[in-house]
């Protein structure tokens, strides 16, 4: 039985890594993304189906229908920069994250994003954006 585990502790330990790094890799991009006020590559990440609320804006949109709401937000609030201040995880597996996105004359902005997995992809099921 030890040497069982001795054999299979090795694996599980890279896989864990690499479970690991590729949530972390998914998260960087959106966040690459929402920094450079880029809607087309945020919506890459997007499940099929996203509920989404932009300021008094909330719905569940299609990822064409959310990328063009998106695209109508970073034209109307730029950004100057944006960072993450919390993020965590939930017992079905699912990351979340809580951001302030900063913007030059307006003000700034509270952005969450809930990531899930579905179908072995990480992707944004639903989204927020309010003026704090």
């Amino acid at each position: 039985m030890k040497t069982t585990i001795k054999k299979i502790w090795p694996a599980l330990f890279i896989v864990l890594i690499i479970s690991t790094s590729f949530k972390n890799d998914v998260s960087s991009k959106i966040t690459a993304a929402i920094q450079s006020g880029n809607s087309r590559a945020l919506a890459q990440y997007f499940h099929t189906t996203i509920d989404l609320t932009v300021l008094n804006n909330d719905g569940t949109y299609s990822r064409a229908q959310a990328q063009a709401l998106l695209r109508d937000f970073f034209s109307n609030y730029p950004p100057v920069s944006f960072s993450i201040n919390h993020q965590g995880a939930s017992r079905d597996a699912s990351q979340y994250y809580i951001g302030t996105y900063r913007t030059a004359n307006h003000g700034n902005f509270r952005f969450y994003f809930l990531v899930k997995s579905f179908s072995g992809q990480q992707r944004i099921q639903n989204m927020e954006i309010q003026k704090q």
